[in-house]
């Protein structure tokens, strides 16, 4: 299988390929030219590709020959560009898309990478506090055994959704179901909301700016969104332009979409500033995204430390009582049985 290039590869392939077509480079020797300066697997990929092209194929016909390795957004936009004459602007544009959803991936998972840390944290609290609870009040009997439990516990509350989520979206198909329940719960949704609008509105200004029809836009566009909910409203959306309805309405219509992002919508159809009004939105909904990420590890950070101090009351409130019986047993002449 071929492996899919990373996007710091497909921005920077983008880009060299964009700024060697226009100074008058063809294509043949520029993809031999980012073959030399690229690394594998990526360099076999290029070679393979500038060989497919040799043979006779269109660049988007042997990007296409590499299956997975470029995002199907990517070959079709290579393949408009070739339609319309214009590889060098179009490789530009999506070198710029890359790079915009590279910055917003790498800024989300930094800041999920502190709650994450705090997690593991607090479980090897827990177990530690378990495990010297066992050991010196309940005299050291199976004083590992709480420790593991907890262990075990904590890893099955992180691991197992994160598997139930990919297995529900990408093997069985349940994208749209479990993508429409996530935008709906508090703190969480407003992240797949507005990473959702953020990369459809970028994707829309490549699209419109590059004289995609309106059809093919909206459909590569959602399909940027990698969010079932946004991808299983499509075919309504489109139907509804085809009878006649505004972009800016039909987008109202799916419920996805805020009042605010509609109202500008209206604008831009009067103005005729589609691409411009998709830029201002996607930089809008990416700085949105990003204080919503913020709000999760906030309210993430908060529900962890509230997990440990409440284990910490507990085992305070389990060793007060066990130090009242022994009072209680002395008092009365004998030891209790403390377990």
């Amino acid at each position: 299988m071929v492996p899919r290039i990373g996007l710091k590869n497909l921005a920077g392939f983008s880009r060299q390929l964009g700024t060697m077509l226009d100074a008058g480079l063809p294509i043949r020797r520029a993809l031999a030219v980012a073959e030399r300066s690229a690394r594998p697997p990526a360099k076999g990929i290029y070679r393979r590709v500038g060989i497919a092209i040799e043979q006779g194929d269109t660049l988007s016909q042997a990007l296409q020959r590499e299956g997975r390795a470029f995002p199907l957004l990517y070959t079709r936009m290579v393949h408009m560009a070739e339609a319309v004459g214009s590889l060098d602007k179009v490789f530009k544009r999506l070198a710029d898309y890359y790079e915009f959803v590279r910055a917003m991936w790498l800024r989300l998972i930094s800041q999920l990478v502190y709650p994450v840390l705090q997690y593991w944290a607090m479980i090897l609290i827990l177990a530690a506090v378990s495990y010297i609870s066992s050991m010196f009040i309940e005299g050291g009997n199976r004083s590992s055994h709480g420790a593991l439990l907890i262990l075990v516990i904590g890893a099955a509350v992180f691991f197992t959704p994160i598997a139930g989520y990919f297995i529900l979206t990408r093997t069985l198909g349940g994208s749209r179901f479990v993508h429409e329940l996530l935008i709906r719960v508090p703190v969480v949704g407003a992240v797949f909301r507005t990473l959702a609008l953020a990369r459809f509105s970028w994707s829309m200004e490549l699209m419109t700016d590059s004289g995609v029809n309106i059809f093919n836009a909206l459909q590569w566009s959602m399909d940027a969104t990698a969010n079932g909910a946004f991808e299983g409203r499509t075919p309504a959306i489109i139907q509804r332009i085809k009878d006649g309805l505004p972009l800016a309405k039909s987008l109202e219509m799916s419920g996805l979409f805020p009042t605010d992002y509609i109202e500008m919508m209206h604008v831009a159809e009067e103005s005729g500033s589609m691409p411009e009004m998709f830029g201002r939105l996607a930089r809008n909904y990416f700085e949105q995204a990003d204080r919503s990420v913020r709000a999760l590890v906030t309210a993430l950070s908060w529900l962890i430390w509230a997990c440990v101090a409440s284990v910490i009351i507990y085992y305070i409130f389990k060793m007060a009582m066990i130090y009242i019986r022994l009072l209680n047993g002395a008092m009365n002449g004998g030891l209790p049985d403390v377990k």
